[in-house]
């Protein structure tokens, strides 16, 4: 299986030390043809604006393909941000992704998370390479 390849610069991972416990899910999302999956976990920063997270790509055996980091900021009525990984060759790949949401605009992007507790959350990626796709997930009950 081919990694997607291209991709935006990342936004900074602030807060971290001070960020709460993880909220934790399992992704799908589908290139063309090809569907990926994995699991992620995100946090957020210390005044709960920014997120960041960890994300990982596995074959459906559960065998890990992949592994990275993903951070997001609000703008207007969605979620932007950047996602980076490496894959076990070593190679590194980066993309973007967005959500938009139908939460409240003060919402923080822990909030989007949590909802995906209860409710699939869906969003687009774009990859290094010009390859782009769209993504699901959903979180794990607390």
């Amino acid at each position: 299986m081919e990694f997607p390849r291209r991709g935006l610069l990342l936004l900074p991972l602030a807060g971290l030390a001070a960020a709460q416990a993880a909220i934790r899910g399992t992704w799908t999302a589908r290139m063309g043809e090809t569907v990926l999956m994995g699991a992620w976990t995100a946090r957020r920063d210390a005044a709960g604006v920014d997120g960041w997270g960890t994300w990982t790509l596995t074959e459906p055996s559960g065998k890990l393909l992949a592994e990275g980091t993903w951070s997001a900021r609000k703008v207007l009525d969605a979620w932007e941000g950047g996602w980076m990984a490496e894959v076990k060759s070593g190679i590194s790949q980066s993309g973007s992704w967005k959500a938009e949401t139908e939460l409240p605009a003060e919402a923080h992007l822990i909030r989007f998370f949590e909802s995906a507790i209860g409710a699939i959350q869906r969003g687009e990626f774009d990859a290094v390479g010009g390859k782009s796709g769209t993504w699901a997930i959903r979180a794990a009950e607390q």
